[in-house]
């Protein structure tokens, strides 16, 4: 059965001789060397041996590079399911990997009674080298996802596939819905201040789910491209790609490079980009720090969408800003994390907090 036709569509593969791959996702507890059915919610994943990972420090110093992988020959596309040609979305390759769109060949039957019509339904494959993610707080997240109602705008994770001998762990997301916030400013220009408003409560709401518990180890790194969040048609907020999830903090200083090359190095939270130039993991695996990246990244997102100027423009005599917006801006991009309003605090202030009063805004400098 032939592909649904889809706009845009090229084969981004090469071919592999891979054909004798052994894979195995960590759930069977009678694996029997050749297949694997796949994992559930309740699925446990074994930690990846990182002592085995010799190219971990060696290839964390360096961006994590965009590949092409054949995902058919590492076995990685499930039953029922076949390769598309069509472009991944870019969000998914925003901080570098191998990804490719698969479609189900064919789709669900309807209810019983019923006549719809039928669409084809499209996921993301997301390959990344093992050295750089961290299997069992991916799993988490496909868990807390489905449990957590800050995360239900994230691309659910479905699966989680490890290929050993292709040092590559596979991650099966949901396709994402609406257009990108890059592609938006590209087409209508910056937010309005009532939709940038808007936008930063969602994903204040987001970042303080991720984080509600110290003990919480989900985190973006505070690594967020344009290109991983989605916009209805309103401007609202409906999906995330939520890639930096999947890292392990090898994965986000290579993954922090990419960023920083797409985009520029003030787009980091200074914390995660002094981790970097140290390579001191310490300064940026505290929970407290790791929730400060992510309140970080997020107010860079909804100052970039809003005025289009990175965070170290923040205080630039031409930038205008509604005055309750500046105070805010100000203290969830506040250099010292220590010293950083925190997303759940970032809910109550006056710019974000339904409660408060509406009034005429008031504009000034930063």
């Amino acid at each position: 059965q032939r592909e649904p036709n889809r706009p845009g569509a090229f084969n981004p593969f090469f071919n592999l001789d891979c054909s004798s791959a052994i894979l195995d996702c960590g759930k069977c507890e009678h694996w029997d060397g050749q297949t694997c059915p796949g994992i559930g919610q309740d699925a446990r994943f074994p930690p990846i041996n990182r002592a085995g990972l010799t190219h971990d420090v060696d290839e964390a110093v360096l961006p994590m590079e965009k590949q092409q992988l054949d995902f058919e020959a590492m076995g990685v596309v499930p039953s029922g399911w076949a390769l598309s040609q069509q472009d991944p979305p870019d969000g998914a390759l925003a901080l570098g990997g191998s990804a490719c769109l698969i479609y189900q060949k064919e789709p669900d039957s309807p209810p019983q009674g019923r006549v719809v019509e039928q669409s084809p339904n499209f996921k993301i494959l997301l390959a990344l080298p093992d050295w750089a993610v961290d299997v069992p707080r991916a799993n988490r997240l496909l868990q807390y996802t489905n449990d957590l109602q800050g995360l239900q705008k994230f691309c659910r994770l479905t699966r989680i596939k490890r290929a050993p001998r292709f040092n590559h762990v596979v991650f099966e997301c949901d396709l994402p819905k609406g257009a990108s916030l890059e592609s938006w400013l590209n087409k209508h220009g910056p937010l309005k201040d009532e939709q940038s408003r808007e936008l930063c409560r969602e994903l204040m709401q987001i970042m303080a789910s991720l984080h509600r518990h110290p003990q919480s180890t989900i985190t973006l790194w505070g690594l967020l491209h344009p290109s991983m969040v989605y916009l209805g048609p309103r401007g609202d907020l409906v999906s995330m790609i939520p890639v930096s999830c999947l890292l392990s903090f090898a994965g986000a200083k290579s993954c922090g490079l990419t960023l920083c090359n797409s985009m520029t190095r003030r787009w980091l939270p200074p914390e995660l980009d002094t981790a970097i130039l140290t390579s001191d993991r310490s300064l940026i695996t505290h929970a407290s720090a790791r929730s400060a990246a992510d309140t970080f990244s997020a107010a860079s997102m909804v100052l970039h969408a809003m005025r289009q100027v990175a965070p170290d423009r923040l205080h630039d005599k031409q930038l205008v800003l509604p005055e309750s917006a500046a105070d805010l801006f100000c203290k969830v991009l506040y250099m010292d994390f220590n010293w950083r309003l925190t997303s759940a605090d970032a809910l109550h202030h006056p710019w974000l907090d339904d409660y408060q009063p509406r009034t005429r805004p008031m504009t000034r400098h930063v």
